[in-house]
């Protein structure tokens, strides 16, 4: 990131709140543009990157994955690519899972329409400024790191494997001290040592261990010199920041307030209504005049690129280029609007028709380098022979919408 890039993220809000029995968060910059909005059912108990000792129930013939009973009545669906290295399988001699197989798995994802949430047997802790793998022998570093940064953390994260797990340092440890992070992968160490114990004696199924909240895990993925302010209305809420924070956020210059104003409502204050309102909307208006819409289906996310009225003010342009202007202008708002719906997987773009190669890349380029920008990896953006621009981002959470699929309809009434 650039000394630019890190100017501009500087001086985050993020605003808290609950409604409805599910937690919304909102990340704002420093001059109130939504960044990201999420939100956590209060009544959903597991969370992704829970670990749990399941049993294999059945194998299902010709996908290489099979269902899991992970808790009591509770079934998921497994890769079984991801168990080469499984840390448990009870009183087992072969290699290759069978029904019956008892191993820890990691919750990947919810899915939607109704499918049994997604598990791997790759298992991983997550710390502040570390990632520890159960799994091989390698260190790494954040792709975001380079030069001296890299090389310094690269040597400590060498120092600090072993035979059966991996390190990879994150990008906020180049803001902490060496002893921070090394304490942080001894204690990540001690915890998968603690879940192999248990995992060991545990009664299949059962949970071994717990990720904080979604909108607490968040608030740990940020890095250290990007947020200024934590602000919620909600007391249980603020205590519970307030002590995770605290416990595991050292170093963060966070500040994590009550918002008390009777006068004024936080909602208000922050128009949250609003920002629900416009990231649920199928339809969004760019300046020039012309407008997205974006579609969400099971198989993939379809956005259709409109002209509108946009025109060049005093400018008497060809179709050509006015088709280029609303493109670029496109491509930087579709970037900003994946991150804020957390559209992920297949995710195609149809683009004002553009006959020239070169416009097509200038685009293509202005996409990329706004989906930079985001924590999570997307591939390489392609023109298809029909001249759809297509590419995919990688699925962690289930979109905003898919979230709020039972009550989509009562906040996009919102006045």
């Amino acid at each position: 990131m650039t000394a630019k890039q890190k100017e501009e993220q500087a001086g985050l809000t993020l605003v808290v709140t609950l409604k409805d029995e599910t937690v919304f968060s909102y990340l704002l910059d420093r001059e109130g543009k939504t960044l990201q909005i999420h939100a956590d059912r209060k009544d959903r108990p597991e969370t992704p990157g829970d670990l749990f000792l399941a049993r294999i129930d059945r194998i299902i013939s010709g996908q290489n994955a099979a269902f899991i009973d992970y808790l009591p009545g509770k079934k998921g669906y497994l890769h079984l690519d991801t168990c080469v290295n499984a840390l448990v399988m009870h009183g087992k001699e072969h290699t290759v899972p069978k029904p019956g197989d008892e191993l820890v798995v990691r919750l990947q994802r919810f899915n939607t329409g109704g499918k049994q949430p997604t598990f791997s047997g790759r298992i991983e802790l997550a710390g502040i400024y570390s990632v520890l793998h159960a799994e091989g022998n390698a260190a790494g570093v954040s792709r975001k790191m380079s030069g001296e940064d890299r090389i310094r953390w690269k040597t400590v994260a060498d120092c600090h494997t072993d035979g059966d797990t991996s390190i990879v340092i994150r990008t906020n440890a180049v803001t902490a001290d060496e002893e921070t992070v090394v304490n942080e992968i001894m204690s990540l160490k001690e915890q998968l040592k603690r879940i192999r114990q248990k995992a060991q004696f545990g009664n299949c199924p059962e949970q071994l261990f717990s990720m904080p909240a979604g909108y607490l895990s968040r608030i740990a993925s940020l890095q250290a010199d990007q947020i200024l302010k934590i602000v919620t209305d909600d007391p249980v809420l603020f205590d519970e920041i307030n002590g995770f924070v605290k416990e595991n956020c050292p170093g963060f210059s966070f500040n994590v307030s009550y918002y008390r104003d009777t006068m004024l409502s936080m909602e208000k204050l922050y128009s949250l209504e609003r920002r629900l309102k416009e990231a649920l909307d199928r339809k969004v208006w760019l300046k020039s005049g012309g407008f997205l819409i974006i579609e969400q289906t099971e198989a993939l996310v379809s956005i259709d690129v409109n002209a509108g009225k946009g025109s060049v003010p005093g400018k008497k342009v060809t179709q050509e280029e006015q088709a280029l202007k609303v493109n670029l202008e496109a491509a930087a708002e579709i970037a900003r609007q994946i991150v804020i719906r957390n559209l992920s997987g297949i995710i195609v773009v149809d683009f004002l028709k553009m006959d020239q190669e070169e416009d097509r890349d200038r685009v293509s380029g202005a996409l990329e380098n706004g989906l930079r920008q985001d924590r999570l990896p997307c591939s390489k953006v392609f023109f298809t022979p029909l001249g759809l621009a297509e590419f995919t981002r990688k699925r962690e959470e289930v979109s905003l919408q898919m979230t709020l699929k039972k009550t989509v309809d009562k906040y996009m009434h919102i006045e």
